[in-house]
């Protein structure tokens, strides 16, 4: 900052916003007067996004102690005085008010401005979802997620409110009492899978927490027992009804916390890491269990590992967020006998499963049945990865590889990121697309992701599967720039999104495609952006517990080659997920390298055409775009 020729002194402080976020603060005393917005693009050439100071305060001079030394504690709070790189305009309507305030709490930022950028203030498309279902329910308007990305600021977003009529009411009602609920289709094509696969673990979602600190368990079993009785679905079994599976909600009993004790174990960290994997590969009874099972390993007196394991088809990401945050709340009130401040929940899982089902038998059947069969009336091709033989069945063992995006990499692609509203989600898809398009020479390319599929307000504190698969299908060409991609990338998106309440397993039934037992249909690739962060605990620490995150699961693969991005902030955290009957470890360190050279070159270049792009271990100067497929070693 002292590099800046106005800027006399300064001192950085950090701050933590109402998300428990961490920013860093400025105080600036200048020679003469400052233009801010220059300020803050001065320090964008030296520093990487997360030194950035969010927020900048002008001072006559800093303040002293009396031994000379700076009064840190004398700093004014940034307050109204404080500016964030976009001049500030409050907001100046009842609609802005509202918009803004919808914004601070989904974005956990202290202020925001009429003219702040969405995505520039810490937007991605899972809490856009989340504005999207809250300006439903509090402006009784309903936007499309397209319409964020469009109007990306406060401003613009609230003129299309006033510009929309009113149109939206609740759809989902509570079902009428009964002793069997239809199930989801999400729900039905994991229940098949399980049919099919005897002893399947691949759906087994599962968390480990180290607790470091004194546990009081029976608070802890207290809040578990607690979540079973608040949401059913934690004690929902699928039965099987004359060939069809079908929910049937238990009535709550009270669980135990099984607790296993290993203190006086030897070699405690390699029995811990055996017990976890061997409770997190537990093959669930969809008919006769409860899908929801917690241990408690104690390691020593105040040092606790608890695993929470769940089957896919009772929740996904979104839900173990819910659980993680509720889970805590309700601790800590059975601990402190502090109100715990949660809603009571209006609906449950299986009030969506009967309109969702009656939804998809209708005209919004009908026209989301229309955009997904214009996308895929001709079937894409199948991706000819760099494989082993293929199995005649496909098989779910597998393999993770672990790497970091470093913070070079991640500031380099965020200014494109803005220029097109586009979110970081969409350019990591559009590397990997193009990735792709490297290794195979196809230009037909679908990936599967997911989307949270939580359009009703109602649902954003449910415990489910909501999400829904996508199949992500982009014609690009070689003659394409990396931005050319990214914009083919978004439209995709964005109609998929739209439409994302058709679930996948109805498109591959529409679409009839021939039995294939050896793959997954209509796509190989997955990928996706996990911004829960899977809860960071950190932030949520009950009663001086010290809560840290553990690996756990056991080594299964659902697709055949997955990219699983989690947003550190500065970094990003990259898991390459591939079915090791597909691929050896070696091919897999060659697409990590490849694709990092890749994304490289791409933020460097963001106009050159793909096919053009010169990789340090393509064979041939990598102007072919074979030259890819033909560095990798096929000597299998």
């Amino acid at each position: 900052m002292l590099q800046h020729a106005d800027i006399k002194e300064t001192v950085l402080i950090a701050e933590t916003d109402a998300g428990g976020n961490k920013y860093l603060v400025a105080y600036l005393v200048a020679q003469r007067s400052l233009d801010l917005a220059a300020v803050k693009e001065h320090a964008g050439k030296h520093l990487p996004d997360y030194m950035i100071p969010g927020c900048f305060v002008c001072l006559d001079a800093l303040p002293l102690s009396s031994n000379g030394k700076i009064d840190m504690k004398a700093l004014p709070a940034p307050g109204e005085a404080a500016f964030t790189g976009v001049q500030y305009l409050a907001p100046r309507n009842v609609t802005e008010e509202m918009l803004v305030t919808i914004w601070q709490e989904v974005l956990g930022k202290p202020r925001i401005g009429v003219k702040d950028n969405f995505f520039e203030t810490g937007g991605h498309s899972l809490n856009a979802t989340r504005v999207i279902s809250r300006v439903a329910q509090q402006l009784n308007v309903k936007l499309a997620l397209r319409d964020l990305f469009v109007h990306p600021t406060i401003e613009a977003l609230a003129a299309l409110v006033s510009n929309t009529v009113n149109n939206y009411a609740q759809a989902i009602t509570a079902a009428a009492a009964r002793q069997y609920y239809p199930v989801s289709h999400a729900q039905k094509r994991l229940w098949l899978l399980e049919q099919a696969a005897e002893g399947l673990t691949a759906f087994n979602i599962t968390r480990a927490l180290k607790i470091s600190g004194w546990l009081d368990t029976a608070a802890l079993t207290k809040a578990f027992n607690h979540l079973l009785e608040r949401h059913e679905i934690l004690r929902t079994r699928f039965a099987e009804v004359q060939g069809v599976p079908v929910q049937q909600v238990q009535e709550p009993v009270t669980t135990a916390i099984p607790v296993k004790d290993l203190r006086t174990e030897n070699d405690r960290e390699l029995l811990l890491n055996m017990l976890l994997a061997e409770a997190a590969n537990h093959s669930f009874d969809l008919a006769n269990e409860q899908l929801i099972q917690c241990t408690l390993f104690r390691l020593e007196d105040r040092q606790h590992v608890l695993l929470i394991n769940l089957h896919h088809i009772i929740t996904d990401g979104w839900s173990l967020e819910v659980l993680t945050k509720e889970w805590l709340a309700l601790y800590h009130h059975y601990t402190t006998g502090a109100p715990h401040n949660l809603a009571p929940l209006t609906l449950q899982y299986k009030d969506y499963a009967v309109w969702h089902n009656q939804e998809l038998s209708g005209s919004r059947a009908a026209q989301l049945q229309a955009y997904w069969w214009e996308q895929f009336n001709e079937l894409p091709p199948v991706l000819v990865l760099p494989t082993k033989q293929r199995p005649a069945v496909k098989t779910y063992n597998g393999n993770d590889l672990t790497f970091e995006i470093d913070s070079t990499l991640v500031k380099a692609l965020q200014p494109i990121m803005r220029q097109f509203n586009s979110s970081l989600f969409t350019g990591l898809l559009t590397t990997v697309k193009i990735l792709l398009y490297r290794v195979t020479a196809q230009e037909d390319i679908t990936i599967g992701s997911v989307h949270a599929g939580r359009e009703d307000a109602a649902l954003e504190q449910q415990v489910g599967l909501y999400a829904n698969t996508l199949a992500l299908r982009t014609l690009l060409q070689g003659s394409d720039s990396f931005v050319q991609v990214l914009e083919k990338v978004q439209e995709t998106m964005l109609g998929a999104y739209e439409h994302q309440a058709y679930p996948f397993d109805r498109l591959v039934s529409d679409l009839q495609l021939g039995r294939d037992e050896s793959r997954h249909p209509l796509f190989e690739v997955y990928a996706d952006l996990l911004n829960i962060a899977v809860v960071d605990v950190q932030q949520n620490q009950p009663d001086a517990l010290q809560i840290t995150e553990l690996e756990a699961g056991g080594a299964t693969s659902k697709y055949d080659l997955s990219f699983r991005f989690y947003d550190a902030g500065e970094t990003i955290t990259t898991i390459l997920e591939y079915n090791t009957d597909l691929f050896e470890a070696h091919t897999i360190t060659q697409i990590r390298d490849t694709f990092l050279e890749l994304l490289t070159v791409l933020v460097r270049q963001p106009e050159q055409p793909i096919a053009a792009i010169t990789l340090a271990d393509s064979n041939n100067g990598g102007t072919d775009p074979t030259a890819l497929e033909e560095a990798f070693d096929f000597s299998f």
